[in-house]
């Protein structure tokens, strides 16, 4: 269920919303790969990390990280506590970006967010890349 700063955020805009680079930590069961089977068997820990690489939205496009299954991409911890103190990106690790995933909509809120990538960061670019494959 959604608390009330994202219904308050969803009221007051596209300005106010998620968007490209902001990192949620969901649980497991609720990642999917885009043909409905499990982005992983993995039930246990604090949740998978997924970061939007589109506008929020019901048909937004995310990719998963995994902290523990090499892959394509190698994505470091993220070091800005001071900053973000609910970062969930404390490990490093790695992102498919052949894998999109889904989760619901409601996954998407204030309860689950994690921290917004660092604007430095070279996941914006290749999440762009991903994206035009």
């Amino acid at each position: 269920m959604d608390n009330d700063w994202t219904n308050i955020r969803r009221q007051l805009g596209p300005e106010f919303n998620y968007g490209p680079g902001h990192w949620f930590c969901v649980r497991h069961e609720d990642v999917l790969r885009e043909d409905g089977y499990p982005y992983s068997e993995k039930h246990w820990g604090t949740g998978r990390r997924v970061v939007l690489a589109t506008e929020y939205g019901p048909n937004a496009t995310l990719f998963a990280r995994s902290a523990s299954v090499p892959s394509s991409y190698a994505h470091p911890a993220h070091d800005h506590a001071s900053d973000f103190s609910r970062c969930q990106l404390d490990e490093d690790g790695w992102i498919n970006f052949r894998i999109p995933v889904v989760v619901p909509v409601s996954s998407l809120c204030d309860d689950n967010y994690s921290c917004d990538e660092p604007a430095e960061s070279a996941l914006h670019s290749e999440m762009e890349r991903a994206l035009r494959l």
